[in-house]
């Protein structure tokens, strides 16, 4: 018998270029020394769980997918959790099987690694924003463009890679989320996870 999981992958193949870029792009932050393997502390500090597919859907919880995601590259008896490029692809490759919309796995992706940018409501929403206080007394909210690994409480790192990013900041006010324009209008986000798909590939650390 052919399982669901198996007609999907016949049916939808590998991801399409877009999807492909995306995930790729993940990659390449997290190999932070540019060698083509990312090391388990890496992912350790960085995988938001709470992002998945399957956690935004019920299905599982971010603690059950963050120790099933590492688990994924383990194959051939080798469980040093080191990912190379074909295993990142292909974990993948399976989760874009259970995503119908390009936006939404754009969207998925961008929060799961942080990834500022995109457009719409497939606009990064995971980074984090803070009040900015400016060397003139202005103020203005200001999303940190690479968060990865900083601490809620890790004041003097914000306003450090606020920095980088060229912002001026005298200082920041992280007493709490800084929230969206209620005002704002918003887009109907697309349908998100096929609901009977089941997966049976791995995604953390033991």
């Amino acid at each position: 018998d052919i399982g669901y999981e198996e007609f999907l992958a016949g049916v939808r193949g590998s991801m399409n270029e877009r999807r492909t870029a995306m995930a790729m792009q993940a990659f390449d932050i997290m190999d932070k020394d540019g060698s083509g393997i990312i090391e388990p502390d890496d992912i350790l500090d960085a995988f938001d769980a709470s992002k998945h597919p399957e956690v935004i859907a019920g299905k599982k919880t971010p603690n059950e997918v963050f120790r099933e995601f590492l688990d994924t590259f383990d194959v051939g008896g080798v469980h040093d959790g080191k990912v190379t490029k074909d295993e990142w692809k292909n974990y993948y490759d399976n989760v874009s099987m259970s995503i119908d919309e390009d936006d939404y796995f754009e969207l998925m992706i961008r929060n799961t690694w942080h990834i500022s940018g995109g457009e719409g409501w497939c606009a990064n929403s995971s980074n984090k924003r803070v009040l900015v206080t400016h060397s003139d007394g202005s103020q203005s909210v200001e999303e940190i463009h690479n968060d990865l690994g900083l601490k809620a409480d890790d004041k003097a790192g914000m306003i450090k890679r606020l920095r980088g990013q060229g912002v001026d900041v005298a200082d920041i006010d992280t007493g709490g989320a800084v929230e969206e324009d209620s005002d704002a209008p918003k887009s109907e986000p697309p349908p998100m996870v096929s609901p009977s798909f089941k997966s049976s590939f791995s995604l953390a650390h033991p």
